[in-house]
């Protein structure tokens, strides 16, 4: 019984004969060698593992290390009986048919980002956790400062005004430029309320500004950052807030003094335990309870 060996780019056949002439007998094609997607997940599984071993051991990961990784394990992941282009016959030698080379993977990882979250309609929290993931947490804490401090334009931020914003900076983006319809205050509130769920220290000069902000809604979210942050130095910029004509602003100054305020705060506080606010009596009440926790003493 003789044997024809033929090839092909895509594919290598086997076809067999017997003396009685009998129909060819055509076997299975070789295994494709793995698609980019393989390529793709091999990236992935190593940028994962390599930052969990970063954080562990108290460092950062170092990109030219990735990408030699992801480059000899995705060589060695494909299998040595893949055709090369060409229709050379390298079966017998191993030669794979393409051997994805360091620039290869250096630009899969630089692929543009995405300019809008998976989920515009998605909670302001998993919106800019999501765009940590995305763009990093310095280019999110970035964007945030520049926000609260009134960039003049938004589509030169690092992180796209929807990773803060969601679906509402989607629909007043196509509405037309924010300043000039008035609407400006939205992308400094959206700043703030991003730094309750990213946050770096050299952000909390752009929360004092926050305070000192015209709209009352851009007060309100800052003195909430102040609260979660504990930012001692913002104390004394609460002092205008709880004498704000919004009770919501006077709301939050409550409660943000009752997390940094000190003993000489106290009597703004007590100033208040009559608001004509019900909500903003309970809350310089839950605020004095909290500063006698805390300076353990009394008023």
């Amino acid at each position: 019984m003789g044997s024809i060996a033929t090839g092909s780019r895509s594919a290598r056949y086997r076809t067999q004969t017997d003396g009685a002439g009998r129909a060819p007998e055509i076997a299975s094609p070789a295994r494709r060698a793995p698609s980019i997607e393989h390529f793709l997940l091999q990236l992935v599984t190593l940028r994962i593992t390599d930052l969990t071993i970063g954080k562990g051991a108290g460092r950062a990961p170092e990109p030219r290390c990735l990408l030699n990784e992801a480059h000899s394990q995705c060589v060695d992941a494909r299998p040595a009986s893949a055709p090369v282009p060409g229709g050379h016959d390298c079966h017998s030698r191993g030669v794979p048919d393409w051997t994805p080379t360091a620039v290869d993977t250096l630009s899969l990882m630089s692929a543009p980002a995405p300019r809008q979250p998976v989920d515009i309609y998605g909670h302001p929290r998993d919106l800019v956790r999501e765009a940590v993931r995305t763009f990093g947490t310095d280019a999110v804490v970035d964007s945030s400062v520049r926000l609260l401090e009134g960039a003049a334009d938004v589509a030169e931020l690092p992180v796209p005004l929807t990773y803060f914003g969601g679906a509402h900076a989607a629909a007043e983006l196509r509405r037309g430029s924010l300043r000039e319809r008035q609407q400006d205050h939205w992308p400094r509130i959206w700043g703030a309320r991003a730094l309750r769920y990213a946050w770096v220290d050299h952000a909390e000069a752009a929360v004092m500004t926050g305070l000192r902000d015209p709209a009352w809604r851009v007060q309100e979210m800052s003195a909430k950052v102040v609260a979660l942050r504990e930012l001692g130095s913002a104390a004394d910029q609460l002092g205008p807030l709880v004498g704000s004509e919004v009770p919501r602003v006077r709301v939050a100054a409550c409660r943000a003094l009752g997390e940094v305020g000190e003993f000489e705060h106290a009597k703004l506080l007590l100033g208040l335990t009559d608001d004509d606010s019900v909500a903003v009596q309970i809350s310089a009440e839950a605020a004095l309870r909290r500063l006698r926790l805390r300076l353990d003493r009394d008023f």
